[in-house]
């Protein structure tokens, strides 16, 4: 009889600890995060587990307090915390069954219950890792959502500075807010599409922020979101509101944000453009910016500061101008850069025939005897005759459609010569002359069939003027003649 009791306490007090083990257990990660950020976080909580009960009685004060004490309650008010059926302790520790300073563990804690208040900036990965890093408790709400944000926070460059003891970089609350977190895909989220920019330039855009934690080389460049907004990208993102073009994370990623490195940048651009970088990379390029370390993308296009490429591209004072008129060019290693020292004097040796020509493909390529001088201006020429029939074609077709001639079909035709400008922009990557003649050759019979129609709207329309012009001429004669004959019936009448 007695083995029976010993081994039901046995079997009481095993259940017990496991339950309270799992209580008070902590994400693995956290545990890890906690000690590298010199936190006692997990001590805290491990002694004094948080409670919750069906009544958030926090509210009882904080909706009657001071605008201070209301704010935490009007901002929770529609977040997806309070969706979801979150309290106040959950967050912020203390009982929530209790009742004023009984619910923060009476009066200078006399009684602790695990009430933090205000977390530290340290603290606060930590305490949204508490759920967010547990895949068991996460997929009873959303299990599409990823558990392994901290994990990658501590591999960003924000999460290293904070393991370095800089807690002025960003954590959770400063990207997502605090009270007032929404989904991604509402509007007035922090981190919806449309308001990443603005949300990361709360600190990017502001030198005196940098200053705290960033070197003189970042407090410098502390322009990313001014330059963004002005960029192809922010113009379409932010003035669009196209949700479709990138926004900081998509080049930076969320949670592990960091610069991309210098072999890094091209695998983030062709995420989107994958054309560009399969050209890039089997061009004749690729190698150079390779053994010289040159990012591949930004060398030419820059980073957030992204022009929407044109026809004038490659002129002076580009992009392209930026490693051209360094005075020293023996770097870049070809015999073009060695001959002179800066790009100014490059500009002035060009012989007049060149000098007409806009692109910076006749920096190297001058010497007429050469192909690929000679690819270069089939080249130039075939992109320049193809932008000007575009042109004519469209204002044509305009015209002919505000006359009230059918020109769909046309139009169709020549939205396939736009697409076809911006491949052939986008075979310049590979600086292939076969390739971009094949291209060019492909589309000649569209754009014969677009003039034939062009040419056939016009007709159509003097056709139709012409004849409107005899049908109103002899209608006109009609309409003489009957009167004259209507007034000499009077005369003979009146006679």
């Amino acid at each position: 009889m007695k083995r029976y009791y010993i081994l039901i306490l046995i079997t009481l007090f095993v259940s017990i600890t496991i339950a309270f083990a799992k209580e008070e257990d902590f994400p693995a990660v956290v545990k890890q995060m906690n000690n590298l950020v010199k936190s006692d976080f997990v001590e805290k909580f491990k002694a004094n587990p948080h409670k919750k009960t069906d009544k958030d009685n926090c509210l009882l004060c904080h909706q009657t307090g001071s605008p201070r004490a209301k704010k935490p309650v009007t901002d929770f008010k529609g977040s997806i915390h309070q969706e979801v059926g979150l309290h106040c302790s959950d967050c912020h520790g203390g009982n929530s069954a209790k009742f004023s300073m009984e619910a923060m563990g009476g009066m200078f804690n006399t009684k602790p219950n695990g009430f933090i208040g205000k977390p530290k900036r340290k603290d606060i990965s930590l305490m949204c890792a508490r759920c967010h890093s547990n895949a068991e408790y996460m997929k009873n709400y959303n299990p599409k959502l990823p558990v392994d944000q901290l994990t990658k926070y501590m591999t960003s460059t924000h999460g290293k500075q904070m393991i370095k003891g800089k807690d002025v970089v960003a954590v959770c609350s400063d990207c997502h807010g605090s009270h007032s977190i929404l989904p991604k895909n509402k509007p007035t989220s922090m981190v919806y599409a449309v308001n990443v920019p603005a949300t990361c330039g709360q600190c990017h855009n502001d030198k005196e922020k940098m200053k705290k934690y960033g070197t003189k080389k970042e407090t410098k460049q502390a322009n990313q979101f001014t330059e963004y907004i002005n960029s192809v990208h922010g113009k379409v993102l932010l003035k669009k509101q196209d949700v479709s073009a990138p926004a900081c994370n998509d080049c930076h990623g969320n949670h592990g944000a960091t610069p991309p490195g210098v072999d890094s940048v091209s695998m983030s651009c062709k995420q989107c453009h994958p054309r560009n970088a399969e050209l890039f990379t089997s061009g004749t390029h690729f190698l150079d910016f390779s053994q010289k370390g040159l990012p591949q993308c930004a060398t030419c296009h820059t980073k957030h500061n992204i022009k929407s490429p044109s026809h004038a591209f490659v002129k002076k004072d580009t992009a392209c101008a930026d490693c051209h008129s360094k005075n020293d060019l023996k770097t870049l290693g070809t015999k073009i850069d060695k001959k002179f020292n800066n790009f100014d004097e490059l500009v002035k040796s060009y012989t007049p025939e060149v000098k007409q020509q806009s692109n910076l493909c006749f920096k190297c390529h001058q010497d007429k005897s050469t192909k690929s001088y000679q690819n270069v201006v089939n080249m130039q020429n075939n992109l320049t005759k193809l932008l000007k029939d575009i042109h004519r074609l469209n204002q044509s077709l305009h015209n002919s459609e505000n006359r009230g001639v059918e020109v769909s079909g046309a139009k169709s035709k020549l939205d396939q010569l736009k697409r076809m400008q911006v491949e052939l922009r986008t075979i310049h990557h590979k600086a292939d002359y076969t390739l971009f003649h094949t291209k060019v050759n492909e589309k000649k019979k569209e754009r014969q069939e677009v003039e034939a129609e062009a040419k056939k709207a016009d007709e159509e329309y003097f056709s139709r003027r012409n004849w409107l012009i005899l049908a109103s001429t002899v209608i006109t004669l009609l309409i003489i003649i009957l009167i004259i004959k209507i007034r000499s019936i009077e005369k003979e009448d009146n006679a």
